[in-house]
């Protein structure tokens, strides 16, 4: 048994995204963070040492797709306003194609199809396919299509249009496609496909209020492992569609939060699976015939994607607070990897805080034993509403708490991981519960910090939302507020925002009010007491949260007399602590935090914009970019 830590040190510190199996599981792909802030493509294989990865030099987004062939090469979907381009790289050392660049040889990149399709997504071809490379999907917002893609980027379709969207395949004996599938009146549940004839079969319907997936096939023992929101729990089952039997859900997976199965064994007998347990991960080995479940020893921190399962044990990618991205292979009968501390790295741990009703779950990176006593605190709030923030290597987090800065991350009401109540405590009360269970953590934070500056508080997106509001109302608990990629209200996100942004606001009642002195939560409407220094952060070309809420903001802030620091990235999408704007975005945070060190704050008096390269527009009251109906407001 043995983790893999990619070297050089200077490499394994780069955050990863992306990160794919090819259907043999061994190799794989993933997208790198360069030191100039852009991303690359790398792709994985196995040595005797375990799994390293080797740079490709590709230019990539963070919107990209990657799908590892099993002969070495990836194809590379590239989304961009007019569709998608579909790419072949070529990055295997010594092959005959290959161009000497310096010691290196230069990958060869084809481009093999263009689709005008406004989501594209590739799926590996199934068992024994002998001619295509994959099974390319486009939905261009009212059917989805299918084909397959051959190595001369030619597509064959197959099977007649869908209506509605597809979100998740598997293959079956047959061979036939497990999908997903989302009609147009929005029920969710699971199709069959005969790519021969066109046909069509419903695999798993539990009935018309649930969400029924696909979460893993195995075509060679006819298995398909489902996942289904009946009742209040949350259900794993599986199916064996050849043999025409009917789907089973143990009862003894069945859960408040639903788990994610990650791979099948070899024998396809046993299913890994993956469930939060607050900050950490746990890990599970199910024996399918058996119905039987037993723990997976692992390493701290948790997986950060899929898993592949051959013959070798299992391998999936790792983080812990300290290793920001390892390969880990486990024994799933042996003991667990001891992973190699990245050196520099700030130490992690979780506490258990006070919120308005009762405990809460926080990682602390940074700050020393007496972290609460920190000269420069800062708590950052995750998104989502429906996410967390886990015991893992944050890029944003970890360069503050390396600049000095103790940053507490809080799990409040509202987040995964801590069972059902916890996590919809927000549906229908958006910055209620969950701002309460924050003000109780700064009450707490207070009764520490006397002498000391009141901390900082930073959130991105949902997360941002929750800071402004937490700035508008808790007065002088906090010294200052970052808000990246934030809305104003939900209301006025619902109004502006893509159909996925719309339909996640409705799924979680995010426009009900909160009956609780407050008002309604719009930070327009409270912006008045909204008095610490505040730093706006905003991508131009943000899909899910329109610039214009940032602009609105910090022209209302200026119009209060408030000095708010104001930076717009063009270009940027919704992500900006990830891929290339993320160390801008890290910088500017960093600046922002050390102009309040109290020696300073006398002195410093916050410009309006003090970012004025090339690339930062100036804010105005216009529209929001471009929106991706598929994304989620995170």
């Amino acid at each position: 048994m043995s983790v893999t830590v990619t070297p050089p040190t200077t490499t394994r510190s780069r955050p990863r995204y992306g990160f794919t199996f090819a259907a043999d599981g061994r190799s794989a792909a993933a997208l790198r963070a360069d030191p100039g802030g852009g991303l690359t493509v790398e792709t994985w294989r196995p040595t005797a040492s375990g799994w390293a990865p080797s740079p490709t030099g590709v230019p990539a987004d963070l919107d990209d797709q990657l799908l590892p062939l099993p002969d070495g090469r990836l194809l590379l979907v590239r989304p961009d306003d007019a569709g998608a381009t579909v790419l072949l790289v070529d990055a295997r050392p010594g092959r005959p194609s290959a161009v000497k660049a310096g010691p290196a040889e230069r990958p060869s990149t084809v481009e093999l199809c263009r689709r005008p399709e406004h989501a594209v997504r590739l799926a590996p071809p199934p068992p024994g396919e002998p001619t295509a490379l994959a099974c390319l999907i486009g939905y261009d917002g009212t059917v989805t299509r299918f084909w397959w893609l051959l190595p001369d980027g030619s597509l064959v379709p197959f099977g007649a249009p869908l209506p509605g969207l597809t979100s998740g395949q598997g293959w079956l004996p047959g061979p036939r496609l497990a999908l997903t599938w989302t009609d147009p009146a929005g029920v969710t549940r699971v199709l069959g496909l005969d790519p021969g004839t066109g046909a069509t079969d419903v695999l798993l319907d539990v009935g018309p209020d649930t969400d029924d997936r696909v979460a893993l096939t195995d075509p060679d023992h006819d298995l398909l492992v489902a996942t289904t929101n009946a009742g209040d729990a949350e259900w794993i089952g599986f199916a064996r569609p050849g043999s025409g039997g009917d789907p089973w859900f143990p009862e003894e997976l069945a859960a408040e939060e639903r788990a994610e199965p990650l791979a099948v064994d070899p024998t396809g007998r046993y299913v890994l699976l993956h469930r939060r347990r607050g900050a950490h991960a746990e890990l599970t080995v199910h024996d399918v015939p058996a119905g039987s479940t037993r723990p997976l020893a692992t390493p701290p921190g948790c997986p950060r994607g899929p898993a592949a399962w051959t013959a070798d044990g299992i391998v999936l990618p790792w983080s812990a607070p300290t290793v920001p991205h390892a390969t880990v292979h486990l024994d799933p009968a042996g003991p667990p990897p001891v992973l190699a501390d990245h050196p520099g790295a700030a130490p992690a741990r979780t506490v258990t805080l006070d919120g308005a009703a009762g405990p809460v779950q926080g990682v602390v990176h940074g700050g020393g034993p007496d972290w609460r006593r920190a000269e420069r605190l800062l708590v950052a709030l995750h998104g989502g509403p429906h996410a967390r923030w886990s015991y893992t290597h944050d890029p944003l987090l970890h360069s503050l708490a390396a600049d000095g800065v103790a940053v507490l991350a809080p799990n409040q009401r509202g987040s995964t991981g801590y069972g059902r109540s916890h996590a919809v405590a927000v549906a229908g009360a958006w910055g209620g519960p969950d701002l309460a269970d924050v003000l109780a953590v700064l009450d707490g934070l207070a009764a520490h910090r006397r002498g000391l500056p009141p901390p900082a508080v930073l959130g991105l997106s949902y997360g941002g939302f929750l800071a402004l509001l937490t700035g508008a109302v808790a007065g002088d608990r906090i010294g200052g507020c970052v808000a990246l990629a934030a809305f104003t209200s939900a209301r006025r996100l619902h109004r502006a925002g893509s159909a996925g942004v719309r339909a996640l606001i409705d799924d979680l009642a995010g426009r009900d009010g909160v009956d609780d002195g407050w008002g309604e939560r719009d930070v327009l409407r409270l912006a008045g007491g909204l008095r610490a220094p505040t730093l706006l952060v905003h991508g131009a070309r943000d899909g899910v949260v329109p610039v214009a809420e940032s602009r609105r903001l910090h022209r209302l802030l200026c119009e209060l007399g408030r000095r708010p620091t104001y930076l717009e990235i063009d270009g940027a999408g919704h992500q900006l602590t990830h891929g290339a704007t993320g160390e801008r975005v890290v910088a500017a945070v960093r600046d922002f935090l050390t102009a309040l060190a109290p020696e300073r704050r006398a002195a410093h008096r916050l410009p309006a914009r003090p970012y004025d390269a090339r690339g930062d527009r100036k804010p105005t009251d216009v529209g929001g970019g471009d929106f991706d109906d598929q994304a989620e407001c995170a």
